[in-house]
């Protein structure tokens, strides 16, 4: 199977068309680091100039077998020497007995609910806020599935290590809890206002995304993808942060601080924007941002 992306950037349009085959694995040979992030492009490697290490990050969506598929041939035809998965080692443990439960998903609104906030109006809306969106997060790549069991497998079968490089789902859990409140306002706004509910739901499509496959695979492009997410970090800023923006930072800096040869990053596809932004930022910079997330 051939497995084809382009790059982006202007410098590396011409020329710059990578294609995978079992024969050969591409390395994109440069003096700098490419300007216009983040690009569009799914995969994308991404070098360190200090280092003889190159990291293939593929972005996927979760309920996409196709996904599953790519990661699989990906990791045939790059033969890493390390995988680094979007999980934690419960999550990973947990998803390899059930691929379907995925207890970050599970626990997200009964976290939210059990939390110290639960017994106010506030923290009621964001809730039903969250299940609005909820279906929309599967489609974007925030809710791991089958394309993580398929990288694991494969890791196996080449001999590639595995490495869980996402914080610990309770932390992410709580985290969401605490950010919550302080979306009741715009989050109100939009469970309120008609006309405003009706606008999130058209940029969502939640109805389109629902067992329809298709319709998911049309989101494995990350220019929608990143519209849908500006759509949702409009409304509910804070809640983005914590459930996107800080795992960035912390999955960023794990690949920064590796030094391996050949590594395959799986991530959803809403975090490839903020990895590969991240990865142009010096590492000081990424550890100040790093210190500065609430415990």
């Amino acid at each position: 199977r051939i497995l084809q992306w382009n790059r982006s950037c202007a410098g590396f349009r011409n020329a710059r068309t990578q294609t995978l085959n079992h024969n050969h694995s591409p390395r994109v040979h440069h003096n700098h680091t490419p300007r216009c992030f983040a690009s569009d492009a799914n995969p994308v490697i991404l070098r360190r100039l200090d280092a003889d290490s190159e990291v293939f990050l593929i972005g996927t969506a979760h309920v996409s077998r196709k996904s599953a598929a790519d990661v699989r041939a990906l990791m045939q035809q790059v033969k890493p020497t390390h995988v680094f998965l979007e999980l934690d080692a419960e999550r990973a443990a947990k998803l390899r007995a059930d691929a379907s439960n995925d207890p970050l998903a599970s626990n997200l609104i009964n976290s939210l609910l059990n939390s110290k906030n639960s017994a106010s109006f506030g923290a009621s809306v964001v809730e039903m806020f969250l299940r609005l969106l909820y279906n929309a997060m599967r489609a974007a790549g925030l809710v791991q599935g089958g394309e993580f069991v398929a990288a694991i497998e494969e890791s196996e079968k080449i001999g590639a290590e595995i490495v869980y490089f996402d914080r610990h789902y309770r932390t992410t859990l709580s985290r969401i809890a605490q950010e919550a409140p302080k979306d009741v306002m715009s989050v109100l706004k939009l469970m309120l206002d008609p006309k405003e509910r009706a606008k999130a739901e058209s940029e969502l499509n939640l109805k389109e995304f629902v067992g329809l496959e298709e319709r998911v695979n049309s989101l494995l492009f990350r220019d929608r993808v990143r519209k849908l997410v500006s759509s949702v970090r409009s409304t509910a800023p804070h809640v983005t942060t914590a459930l996107l923006d800080e795992r960035d930072l912390i999955m960023t800096n794990a690949l920064k601080s590796a030094n391996h040869e050949r590594i395959v990053a799986v991530v959803g596809m809403a975090h490839m924007d903020g990895i590969e932004n991240l990865w142009q930022q010096p590492q000081a910079v990424v550890e100040r941002k790093l210190r500065a997330i609430p415990a």
